[in-house]
């Protein structure tokens, strides 16, 4: 059964994500919203079918602005829903 991740990312005009979690942790699918429709579909199709992670691996640390990235802010995303597994 997947898990289904929401949050609300800070620092970037991303306004919420929808992560969707395999039984084996891998990402099914994701939905961003807000921000720049071209990064947000590039970014749910490079994690897509990916461990999460190897996503906190590439994604952490990638900073644009205010010390984040939509990137960055995914990665915060997955290791919060680590963190309360």
């Amino acid at each position: 059964m997947s898990k289904l991740i929401e949050y609300r990312p800070v620092g970037i005009c991303m306004q919420q994500m929808q992560i969707e979690v395999g039984d084996d942790d891998r990402i099914i699918g994701v939905k961003l919203y807000g921000g720049c429709q071209g990064q947000n579909g590039l970014l749910a199709r490079v994690v897509k079918g990916k461990h999460i992670d190897e996503v906190i691996e590439i994604f952490e640390g990638n900073n644009c602005r205010n010390g984040t990235s939509c990137a960055d802010q995914i990665s915060v995303a997955l290791k919060g829903y680590k963190k309360q597994k």
